[in-house]
């Protein structure tokens, strides 16, 4: 979308209320949909309820008008083109006339032998007609833009592809293997007529009863025997709900429940090290206020993790103790020319929030960097005031020598 060069139908495409408008009417014509299927039986929009004709007619209009503003709004209309989203809405528009005027148009040129053709065209021809009109529900999948927790799972499932594939041309290779072994096995039993009559029924027999057993009287049964077409279409949903993505969902929820665990356990370590921290820190100088809350130094720290059962409180923490007194003069700003602790001083929660980076098995993160860089030009800074002091006192005995000299 060029805003620039798109003008006013631009400033609407991109305008947060008109997706919001899009999206509702994307929802109210998917449960449309439902309820037209089922109370809605003429073939022509004509022959239908007044209240079916008028709706139809809205959601036409209102499709139109947004196709319209989406192309505006590109200021290079070959770009459109290229344009996944834009391309999807093209041809959800054309199904749309498609299913509501040009067939009417086509029925009504003709004249009432066309009308009466269309009513009663062959169940294949009728058929075709409402499955392009089930094509329509498929502009729901616009939703995803607006919720990105759905468009992560789609790319999931797209991500998991290859291992899909992998995994059942696994079971696929263990299905045949087993199909001719049953095959070979049931020659001249009961068996060999009621399940393994011929290699390829052993197969479906066995992969039917292996990924869907409860399923399996319904697809054989009841959709094998009015059409094949219904049993495979009716597998290839089960393999996409069941299979894959009720299969996902349990991987989000073990990630989900890993992730508060790993969170609620991080608290309940932190408030355990707080409590004991404190407890000996109120032990060791009694500077807590009424709240709780108090100001250190390093040399109170220092004094702190001296005591017994404050390093240890840390290791059950995981975090890392073995440069714990150097970390200590980094944190209270000590320079490193200076010998003695410093006497700056910092909220004790500020301290234990820090020391609680040290973690073990924490990974570095941009702030830890921003915050060594920091430390190294602090540090670098010293040194460079340092050996400019010195460079100032060699300069100066070097003069002094120089007038003992000439004297």
């Amino acid at each position: 979308v060029d805003i620039e060069n798109g003008g006013l139908c631009a400033r609407i495409a991109t305008n947060p209320l008109f997706e919001k408008v899009s999206i509702i009417a994307i929802v109210l014509h998917s449960v449309w949909l439902g309820i037209e299927t089922d109370f809605n039986t003429a073939e022509v929009l004509t022959d239908a309820h007044p209240v079916v004709i008028v709706l139809e007619c809205c959601f036409l209009c209102f499709f139109l008008a947004e196709w319209a503003i989406n192309f505006r709004a590109f200021g290079s209309k070959l770009s459109s083109l290229w344009n996944p989203w834009f391309a999807f809405d093209s041809i959800m528009v054309v199904f749309l006339i498609f299913d509501t005027f040009l067939l009417l148009l086509i029925a009504f040129a003709a004249g009432e032998t066309g009308r009466v053709l269309v009513r009663h065209a062959p169940p294949p021809v009728l058929k075709m007609l409402r499955l392009l009109r089930a094509f329509r529900m498929y502009r729901v999948l616009k939703v995803m833009l607006a919720i990105p927790e759905l468009m992560v799972l789609v790319k999931g499932m797209t991500g998991a592809v290859r291992s899909l594939i992998c995994t059942l041309s696994l079971v696929l290779a263990v299905v045949y293997a087993f199909a001719i072994t049953f095959r070979q096995l049931s020659l001249g039993t009961p068996l060999e007529s009621q399940y393994f009559s011929s290699v390829p029924a052993a197969i479906s027999k066995l992969l039917l009863t292996a990924t869907v057993p409860d399923q399996l009287t319904m697809i054989e049964d009841d959709m094998g025997s009015v059409n094949i077409a219904f049993a495979v279409m009716f597998y290839f949903f089960v393999a996409m709900t069941s299979l894959v993505a009720l299969n996902m969902l349990l991987g989000v929820l073990v990630q989900v429940m890993s992730v508060i665990w790993s969170v609620e356990r991080e608290k309940i370590e932190a408030a355990m090290l707080n409590s004991r921290l404190r407890m000996l820190l109120s032990e060791s100088t009694g500077d807590l206020d009424a709240s709780g809350r108090s100001d250190v130094s390093e040399s109170m720290m220092r004094d702190l993790l001296e005591q017994d059962g404050a390093l240890d409180a840390l290791d059950l923490a995981d975090i890392d103790t073995s440069n714990i007194f150097e970390y200590l003069r980094v944190l209270f700003d000590q320079k490193p020319t200076e010998i003695a602790p410093s006497a700056h001083k910092l909220p004790f929660a500020n301290v234990l929030e820090t020391l609680w980076q040290l973690r073990r098995q924490r990974y570095a993160t941009f702030k830890d960097m921003f915050d060594l860089r920091m430390v190294v030009s602090s540090t670098l800074a010293d040194v460079d005031d340092s050996l400019m002091c010195i460079g100032r006192d060699v300069q100066e005995l070097l003069r002094a020598q120089r007038g003992r000299a000439n004297e």
